[in-house]
């Protein structure tokens, strides 16, 4: 159980760190209300992985919590 507890906290790392380095880009280009935007739209459509969905919706929170690149 532990092991699949660990595996578990390492995705979330992953997911996070990704999340957090998509933001960083997009907000060198765009304002954080475009931004907000087009993660909202994004995350009405399909996605490749869970993990893609996961990053998407990491960056809408992080942003709801007041990210700043």
């Amino acid at each position: 159980m532990k092991s699949y507890l660990d595996m578990r906290e390492a995705q979330r790392k992953r997911v996070d760190s990704a999340a957090r380095l998509y933001l960083e880009e997009l907000l060198s280009d765009y304002s954080r209300q475009r931004v907000m935007e087009k993660l909202r739209v994004q995350s009405y459509g399909t996605f490749r992985s869970n993990f893609d969905k996961g990053v998407n919706l990491r960056c809408i929170q992080l942003l709801k919590d007041g990210f700043n690149a």
